[in-house]
């Protein structure tokens, strides 16, 4: 699967172009198909604002003109990377836009010396569950919560990474 082959360019996050549209996108999408509240917009908010361009990485998926997708890979420390803000509209959904996205972020964590990512997801979420399953994940952490207006299931996943 290339981005060719989907018809999609993977590119960085432009913190000018792209702040409004990635937290847009998770708002809407979490509160007309997940349920969550007003809660979480400002969640995401905070969590574009702590990008750091030198420290971590971003992207988004466009299909011709238009956002598809987005993955941001926030730093914890030298060897540690989190995956964050991992959307694909519901278009793109099926076709290994997701695969991509993620085998992106980990050849840049291993170009980057990342030797173990993280993301955390709620058990509900139950494709990006099978992504993270198929991609080599392990599951390490899982308790409820309610969170964004509703009761959840939070999950931590982890993968080693073998530094190039």
């Amino acid at each position: 699967m290339t981005e060719e082959s989907l018809g999609i360019l993977l590119r960085e996050f432009d913190p000018n172009g792209d702040t409004g549209w990635v937290i847009d996108v998770h708002r809407a999408h979490y509160r007309d198909v997940e349920g969550f509240d007003d809660s979480f917009a400002p969640v995401v908010a905070r969590a574009v604002d702590a990008f750091d361009p030198i420290r971590d990485h971003g992207w988004i998926a466009c299909a011709g003109l238009e956002q598809v997708g987005s993955l941001f890979m926030i730093r914890e420390n030298a060897q540690v990377a989190r995956l964050k803000l991992f959307y694909i509209a519901a278009s793109c959904r099926g076709q290994g836009l997701g695969r991509l996205m993620l085998h992106k972020a980990e050849r840049s964590g291993r170009r980057d010396g990342t030797s173990l990512m993280r993301v955390r997801t709620f058990k509900q979420h139950t494709a990006a569950v099978r992504l993270y399953v198929r991609s080599g994940f392990e599951l390490v952490e899982e308790f409820p919560v309610h969170e964004f207006g509703r009761p959840l299931v939070e999950q931590c996943w982890e993968k080693a990474l073998d530094v190039a």
